[in-house]
C-alpha cells in the first residue's frame, strides 16, 4: 500500500443499507479487517470479585492477565460491538488502540 492510498471499509447492513468510512490510519485498518479473527481467537474471563481479568489468545494457548485499565476496552471489542459500528467505536478509542498496537499485532500474526 501506497502511504498516500485512502482506505475504505465498507459494511453491508440490511436496515440501513451501505455504510462506507474513510481509514485514518494502518492500525485501523488491521483491526478492522482482522475483526472476526479477534472475535474467535480471544477470549475474556471474568470474575465478579475484582479478580483480575484474563484475556486467552486460543492460537497460542497463552492467557494475560489485564491491567484494569484494558477491561472495557477488550469488553467492548470482543463481546459488545457490532461489526457496523466498529469503526466509529474504534475512532472514540484510538488513544487506547495506540497503547495495546504491540499486544494487537501479535494476536493478528
Amino acid at each position: 500500500m501506497k502511504e498516500d492510498e485512502e482506505i475504505y471499509c465498507c459494511f453491508v447492513d440490511h436496515c440501513s443499507g451501505v455504510k462506507v468510512w474513510k481509514l485514518e490510519n494502518s492500525e485501523l485498518e488491521l483491526v478492522v479487517k482482522n475483526f472476526h479473527k479477534l472475535k474467535n481467537d480471544l477470549f475474556l474471563f471474568t470474575a465478579k470479585n475484582s479478580k483480575p481479568t484474563v484475556l486467552f489468545h486460543k492460537p497460542s494457548l497463552k492467557a494475560y492477565y489485564l491491567e484494569q485499565q484494558y477491561e472495557q476496552f477488550f469488553s467492548d471489542l470482543l463481546n459488545n460491538i457490532d461489526p457496523f459500528n466498529l469503526f466509529s467505536w474504534l475512532g472514540k478509542n484510538k488513544h487506547m488502540l495506540s497503547k495495546i498496537w504491540n499486544e494487537l499485532e501479535y494476536f493478528l500474526g
